[in-house]
């Protein structure tokens, strides 16, 4: 057995960690226990993506956010690796970008016609 599984806290004992952290409350938490994502948590922040980073400055993993093609385009939480108690973490989180001046020029053409 691997020294992951081993080690990792239960489910319950995780999502007690979570409440006790003095940070926001996720959204939504997953915890795979089994097939091919055991040993993944997920902490989804919605559009709170305040919130998400400072999950990931609480783990001093927080990067510059990264930015979609959408229209209207959005940024998404970036991070770096988080190993917490045997699971592997993974946060998402996003919020709206910011429209550059072609983009907003584009979307004045469009709503013009």
């Amino acid at each position: 057995m691997s020294t992951l599984v081993t080690t990792r806290k239960s489910r319950r004992a995780m999502l007690a960690e979570v409440v006790l952290l003095d940070l926001p409350t996720p959204e939504s938490i997953s915890l795979w226990e089994s097939g091919e994502a055991a040993g993944l948590m997920a902490l989804s922040f919605g559009s709170a993506y305040d919130d998400g980073a400072r999950w990931a400055e609480h783990f001093a993993v927080l990067r510059a956010p990264q930015r979609d093609q959408s229209v209207p385009p959005r940024v998404f939480l970036d991070h770096g690796q988080i190993r917490w108690h045997g699971w592997a973490v993974q946060l998402t989180a996003y919020k709206a970008a910011p429209l550059d001046a072609d983009e907003q020029a584009r979307l004045i053409e469009i709503a013009n016609e």
